[in-house]
C-alpha cells in the first residue's frame, strides 16, 4: 500500500474516530506532507480520546465509582502496517501497576491489529480495563465497609454479653490478677510490720505484752503511788450494801 493509499486509510479512521467518541475526541494537529517535494519533514496527525469505565453505583448514598485516563495517539508514516505512537494522560483512580498493565494491553492489541486500522480497538480494549478497575474498586470498598460493620456488631455484642472466657484470657486474667495480689500482699505486710519472706520480727501479740510486762498482775492504784500520782481514799463499805437498793426503779 503506497503513502497515499495510508493516508487515506488514516483519514478515514479519524473521521470515523469522531463520530464514534464525539466531545471525548479531540484532534490535535493533521498529517502534513511537509510540501512535497521541498525535502521539509512531515508531520503525522495526532489525537487524543477521554476514556472511562461504566459508572458502578456504590455505598449507601448512591455514590458512583469510575476508572478514567485519556489516551494519546500519533500516526506513524507506515500505520495501519505500523502500530502508532501512544501515552496514557491523566489517569483517574489508576494505580502505577493499572498504568503498567494498560500499556502492555496497548501493545498488544496493536501488535494483533497490524495491517488494519485500530484505534478503535485499543481503545475498547483500554475501556473493558478501566471496567475491570473500577469494579475492583468497589468491591475494595465493599469488603472494607463489611469489615467496619462487623467491627461495630462485635462491639457491641461484647457490651451485652461481655468477653467470653478462654483458655487464653483467662491466663491473661490470671497473670495480671496475681500481680495486683503481690503488690497488695507486699503493701499489708509493709503496713503490719511483717516482713516478706518471713525473716523479720513478728509484731507481739496481747498476750505476749502481756507476759513481758509483770506489772500487769499490780493494781492501778499501787502504779498510780509508785508514780507519784495522788492516792484517793476509798471507802469500802459504801459500795458493801449495794444488795439492798432498788437499783431496778426509774431513775427521775
Amino acid at each position: 500500500m503506497d503513502s497515499a493509499a495510508l493516508a487515506e486509510e488514516r483519514a478515514s479512521e479519524l473521521e470515523a474516530l469522531e463520530s464514534i467518541y464525539a466531545d471525548d475526541f479531540r484532534l490535535l494537529s493533521v498529517d502534513d506532507d511537509g510540501g512535497g517535494a521541498s525535502g521539509e519533514s512531515s508531520s503525522l496527525a495526532s489525537f487524543e480520546i477521554d476514556i472511562r469505565s461504566r459508572e458502578v453505583p456504590t455505598g449507601p448514598n448512591g455514590a458512583l465509582e469510575t476508572a478514567a485516563c485519556c489516551l494519546h495517539f500519533e500516526y506513524t508514516p507506515d500505520y495501519p502496517n505500523q502500530a502508532p505512537t501512544f501515552a496514557v494522560l491523566d489517569s483517574q483512580n489508576l494505580t502505577d501497576s493499572d498504568l503498567d498493565s494498560l500499556q502492555s494491553l496497548m501493545e498488544t492489541t496493536c501488535e494483533e491489529s497490524l495491517g488494519c486500522v485500530m484505534i478503535f480497538s485499543v481503545v475498547s480494549a483500554v475501556q473493558e480495563a478501566l471496567q475491570d478497575v473500577a469494579e475492583r474498586l468497589e468491591e475494595t470498598r465493599r469488603h472494607a465497609e463489611e469489615a467496619r460493620q462487623r467491627q461495630l456488631e462485635e462491639e457491641e455484642r461484647r457490651k451485652v454479653v461481655g468477653t467470653p472466657v478462654t483458655p487464653e484470657t483467662f491466663g491473661e486474667w490470671r497473670r495480671r490478677f496475681d500481680a495486683e495480689m503481690a503488690v497488695a500482699k507486699a503493701a499489708k505486710a509493709k503496713a503490719t510490720g511483717v516482713v516478706a519472706g518471713g525473716g523479720g520480727a513478728k509484731k507481739p501479740t496481747g498476750k505476749e505484752l502481756f507476759l513481758a510486762d509483770n506489772r500487769f498482775d499490780v493494781s492501778d492504784l499501787q502504779i498510780l503511788q509508785e508514780e507519784g500520782g495522788e492516792a484517793v481514799e476509798v471507802d469500802e463499805s459504801l459500795f458493801q450494801s449495794l444488795d439492798d437498793l432498788d437499783l431496778e426503779g426509774e431513775v427521775e
